[in-house]
């Protein structure tokens, strides 16, 4: 807008320095060539000058016209300016919440990877241990594949032996068997024996019974 006022500003100075200098070349003219000269001269100073008048006017026109377009313009510009200046404001507002919150992810990032490196330092912990478990368990495997070998030798071991005892068994209930059948034999002999005894006995007494009878009769 003060563009367009400097530049009216500046043709009213020019059409006034113009009309100054051509009513000064008049006079001159009208001195020099008389009455009939200045009067021609003053008749087309004022042609040019209402030609020129006409030419301003229509340059005011179309620079009252740019004006108002510009001014639209201007208002448009100013509504637009407006508009960013909220949007920016809007923005900013957003960079902060947005800062903030970066700021907040990075403050969790940060705990979740020094939880994350805690967390790692014990799954190599575990692993080791693992390892160490594994490698014990490996050892416990070999050592009870070793010991079922061994069961499994020494059922087979208690199964012989389970039919040998069976076998000694059988044979010590034959045997056991025989006794009973020899010591019943035995006391059968024995009575026997006895009732042999007390028959040697009643003889041998009753040949001494005799042998005194007889001494006796020897004697008589």
């Amino acid at each position: 807008m003060r563009a367009a006022i400097s530049l009216l500003v500046l043709l009213f100075s020019m059409c006034g320095a113009q009309t100054r200098s051509t009513q000064t070349e008049v006079q001159t003219e009208s001195q020099s060539t008389g009455a009939a000269a200045a009067a021609a001269a003053e008749v087309s100073t004022q042609l040019d000058v209402s030609a020129e008048l006409k030419e301003l006017r229509d340059m005011v026109v179309e620079l009252r016209v740019t004006l108002k377009f510009t001014q639209d313009d201007l208002e448009t510009t100013k509504t637009q300016l407006n508009k960013m200046e909220t949007a920016n404001t809007e923005q900013e507002t957003k960079l902060i919440v947005m800062a903030e919150r970066l700021v907040a992810s990075e403050t969790k990032v940060g705990a979740l990877e020094r939880g994350l490196e805690a967390s790692e330092t014990k799954v190599e912990a575990l692993e080791r241990g693992l390892v160490a478990s594994e490698t014990k368990v490996g050892a416990l495997e070999r050592r009870l594949e070793a010991s079922e070998t061994k069961v499994e030798a020494l059922e087979r071991g208690l199964v012989a032996s389970e039919t040998k005892v069976g076998a000694l068994e059988r044979r010590l209930e034959a045997s056991e068997t025989k006794v009973e059948a020899l010591e019943r034999g035995l006391v059968a002999s024995e009575t026997k024996v006895g009732a042999l005894e007390r028959g040697l006995v009643a003889s041998e007494t009753k040949v001494g019974a005799l042998e005194r009878g007889l001494q006796h009769k020897t004697q008589s």
